[in-house]
């Protein structure tokens, strides 16, 4: 039922003050939450629930349109349905898919089929019954697989019930993991499920990276079909809702992001592996895309100098980049890089003007490992009596990862054992030790 037909025939002052909220399950834990607002809504209701849930709950805001399923379950139910859809036309298995779809595209390790069993057979049943009843749009042929109705039908809802796309059983060696055959809807022993395409591109830095070389791998490999028809499709179908479900390409890309865990929104991802090299591989491309390469633009995000979040994305409806929002004092390391400058720096770390008087530590390297180098300048940033606790007032630790660090450099603590150098270790530990007592017990707070 849409937002703004509930209230229909209440006061006027009740309308202005009703608007929608929608956050993700379980709230403890998913930061989206869309705001949904009807031509009625007052802006400043709006923004004081929206600074009390940024500020006080920790939530990531979007603004949705009062359309089914608004933003995140409208992209990602569409991504679902036809990552089903591919997997019955290639013949590939439940634990194919859940391989393809997880970290190698920058989603959640669960990837397709173990989410659904998390979240519910049940639920995912009914967000796509609201989309089917409500949405009429050109993927409007997707619908859930005739296998997939016999397991409701069955009570295989996932892990509420212990049973669904997958299946653990315990038994005298312990406890043993069950797959789906979805065209027989029998259980068979899990097997881990390898690719050489994936393994071959495992060491790449970014995820952008990866799936660009997965994209311009052999055409007639299975691998390579199926990225291309995933992506290309979702790239597609996010393109054709502007305007219809957000008014930009920043409300996808941060409602995918916050509310199913992608690391990349499917705009951010298409920039990482080249929208006008995808673009002519496409049989018939979006309109909104023309219109981004017709502009003379090549992304949809670009670095932006001199705003609060250091980058601006295309806007459709004017046709020139405009920068992308960010909440009241929130500023991205790189624009206080530009903005007030690198104060020192070694190549474990650096120290990062962002003003007001806080100093900010940003741990840098592979998967931010921290190894002497972090140590060595952690500690003599924050040690009593050091000319940065004299010049700043506070400071912040911070690292720009999909995790904050991985912890100590194990690699460099396993080779020290390798060739015996004792000393050498026991002065590493020392001097980790040393660096987390130069944090607790700097003058200034950290």
């Amino acid at each position: 039922m849409p937002i703004a037909q509930i209230a229909e025939g209440l006061s006027e002052d009740f309308r202005r003050h009703w608007f929608g909220t929608h956050f993700f399950n379980p709230p403890r834990y998913m930061r989206l939450l869309e705001i949904i607002a009807t031509p009625e809504s007052d802006p400043d209701a709006i923004a004081a629930i929206s600074e009390f849930c940024d500020k006080r709950l920790g939530k990531a805001i979007v603004v949705a349109k009062d359309t089914p399923n608004f933003i995140a379950n409208r992209i990602g139910t569409f991504s679902v349905l036809n990552v089903m859809r591919v997997m019955q036309e290639m013949d590939l298995s439940v634990e194919q898919v859940d391989a393809l779809t997880g970290s190698a595209v920058g989603w959640p390790k669960s990837a397709t089929f173990r989410t659904i069993d998390l979240v519910g057979l049940d639920i995912l049943g009914h967000v796509v019954a609201n989309m089917t009843k409500n949405v009429r749009d050109e993927r409007s042929e997707l619908k859930l697989p005739e296998f997939y109705g016999k397991m409701l039908a069955n009570k295989w809802l996932g892990d509420k019930t212990r049973q669904g796309f997958y299946r653990k059983e315990k038994s005298a060696d312990g406890e043993q993991r069950f797959a789906l055959d979805w065209k027989t809807l029998e259980y068979k022993p899990q097997g881990k499920v390898r690719f050489a395409e994936i393994d071959a591109v495992k060491n790449a830095k970014t995820t952008g990276e990866r799936l660009k070389m997965l994209l311009a791998g052999d055409p007639k490999s299975n691998v390579t079909q199926f990225y291309w028809t995933v992506l290309s499709d979702l790239w597609t179908y996010a393109a054709n809702r502007i305007p219809e479900i957000a008014d930009s390409v920043v409300e996808i890309d941060q409602a995918m992001k916050t509310g199913f865990n992608w690391e990349l929104g499917p705009f951010e991802l298409w920039d990482a592996v080249g929208v006008a090299e995808t673009v002519a591989k496409m049989t018939a491309a979006p309109e909104n895309v023309k219109r981004l390469l017709d502009s003379g633009a090549k992304s949809w995000y670009t670095e932006m100098p001199g705003v609060q979040s250091g980058r601006g994305y295309f806007d459709l409806r004017t046709g020139k980049y405009q920068p992308v929002g960010a909440p009241e004092g929130v500023w991205s390391v790189r624009e206080a890089k530009s903005s007030h400058g690198v104060v020192a720096k070694n190549a474990g770390a650096s120290l990062i003007d962002i003003g007001d008087g806080v100093g900010c530590i940003e741990i840098h390297g592979l998967k931010q490992a921290i190894g002497q180098d972090t140590v060595s300048f952690v500690t003599k940033t924050l040690k009593p009596g050091s000319e940065h606790v004299r010049n700043f007032d506070a400071f912040v630790i911070t690292a720009d990862g999909a995790n904050f660090a991985v912890g100590a450099n194990i690699m460099m603590l396993l080779m020290g054992i390798q060739e015996g150098e004792w000393d050498e270790i026991d002065m590493s530990v020392r001097g980790f030790q040393g660096m987390t007592q130069a944090i607790k017990f700097c003058p200034k707070p950290v």
